[in-house]
């Protein structure tokens, strides 16, 4: 499998050959989190591209920032292995009281997976939206139906860390 980076003022999208395919426009979404060092950053979405966890990864490209991982909301077991990915390099924060925050799934549309972006679309999909009264963030499928919200606890006990079943 090839792996190809590109680097712009900001970000540094790794990934892998057929990253374009793995995705679906209305579907993608990303899973962040945050780092406070750019080469460990840069380790990781690497590794996790290499060994298949998701087609597509960035960082930031700064001292501090996150690193978003990327994934078609319908997509359980990648959830679950980008978690416990997160999770295996202790990447997943804590709160106060020890449980694991729980980390929201964000979907992109009308964003572009590959950075590309279309803003007519994105502007035309804001004004549909708009006018009926949904946020293209909720959109899942042409009827405007609204998704259920994916977090971490919704695959993972914050209390105790294990995977639910």
């Amino acid at each position: 499998m090839g792996i190809k980076v590109v680097k712009d003022k900001v970000w540094t999208r790794i990934a892998a050959d057929d990253a374009d395919s793995a995705f679906i426009k209305e579907k993608v979404g990303k899973w962040e989190v945050s780092f406070s060092d750019c080469d460990t950053a840069a380790a990781l979405c690497k590794e996790a591209v290499e060994r298949g966890i998701v087609a597509e990864a960035r960082y930031r490209n700064a001292a501090k920032g996150t690193i978003a991982l990327y994934v078609n909301r319908d997509d359980e077991p990648r959830h679950r292995n980008v978690l416990a990915f997160f999770k295996e390099h202790g990447m997943l924060r804590r709160t106060k009281n020890g449980n694991y925050a729980d980390l929201p799934f964000k979907l992109i549309f009308p964003e572009n997976p590959n950075g590309i972006g279309n803003k007519a679309e994105a502007a035309e999909t804001t004004a549909t939206n708009s006018a009926n009264g949904t946020t293209g963030a909720n959109k899942t499928n042409d009827t405007n139906e609204a998704a259920p919200s994916l977090q971490l606890s919704t695959f993972m006990d914050v209390e105790t860390g294990e995977f639910l079943q």
